[in-house]
């Protein structure tokens, strides 16, 4: 009687094992191709349930050594640390770190493919976010220049923090500080539009003279990304020194930043 009472419990214990390792079963990955100039970087990062932090043999994959001006891969504190493919536990929330080294500062392209990720979500609060603004569901691509170290925060179900971080997109219109700078020639300007409005996107210098309207055009709502390319309105190149950009949504002037200029 003993022996039958001990085996239906170990049956119990057993068969419920087995539902809750089921339930974490979901695995997807995303891949994200980098290009600069000529080069092309195939990467790739997402979950599975046998996944650590740390390099996994047959679920991980190592980058080539270096070899180029300009290189990408994802990043980890422990070593081997430069990832192909990084590839995490399922059900936590997580953050990547995709590094890009563009030291010719080269315009930079990134496409990516989030349909493994959109038919494995169960919750319409999974998220992918891209440098804080970038909503990886509802883009495809994105332009960057320089190097850079983007993070791509990862949210699943009910979790709304990745270390004490909030995930959202921003509620209200938002100008980003411009990348590279200070910079030499090309820096990117990125804008958040809370809904369709009429954009004026415009370089003043130092003594508030008007450099270049770079932007003046109805505008859809989302993420947007302008580059400069250090010229005037007559396409002549500016000076050295310190310049100002301004974003006015409709009839409202919203925000200034101040950048650096240097060849």
């Amino acid at each position: 009687m003993k022996k039958h009472i001990f085996l239906i419990i170990v049956l119990c214990l057993f068969f419920k094992g087995k539902t809750i390792t089921q339930t974490n079963n979901t695995s997807w990955t995303v891949p994200i191709k980098v290009m600069v100039a000529d080069k092309q970087f195939n990467l790739a990062f997402g979950v599975h349930p046998e996944a650590t932090d740390s390099f996994d043999v047959g679920i991980d994959t190592l980058t080539a050594p270096f070899g180029f001006s300009c290189y990408s891969f994802f990043n980890i504190p422990q070593l081997p640390n430069f990832l192909k493919a990084d590839i995490r536990k399922t059900n936590i929330a997580h953050i990547w770190h995709l590094t890009i080294l563009n030291t010719d500062s080269a315009i930079c392209r990134l496409t990516w493919d989030v349909s493994q990720f959109s038919s494995a979500a169960t919750d319409s609060l999974d998220s992918l976010i891209l440098d804080d603004v970038i909503d990886m569901s509802q883009q495809d691509s994105a332009v960057f220049i320089g190097d850079q170290v983007l993070k791509i925060y990862y949210a699943h179900k009910t979790t709304s923090y990745v270390k004490g971080r909030e995930l959202f997109l921003p509620q209200n219109y938002c100008l980003k500080q411009n990348y590279p700078n200070p910079f030499n020639l090309l820096t990117t300007i990125r804008y958040y539009l809370q809904r369709s409005e009429l954009v004026h996107l415009t370089i003043y210098d130092a003594s508030g003279r008007l450099v270049k309207n770079l932007v003046n055009d109805e505008q859809r709502a989302g993420l947007h990304l302008v580059v400069w390319d250090g010229r005037n309105g007559n396409a002549e190149l500016v000076a050295n020194g310190t310049y100002f950009y301004s974003l006015k949504v409709g009839n409202n002037v919203l925000f200034y930043r101040k950048m650096i200029m240097i060849k």
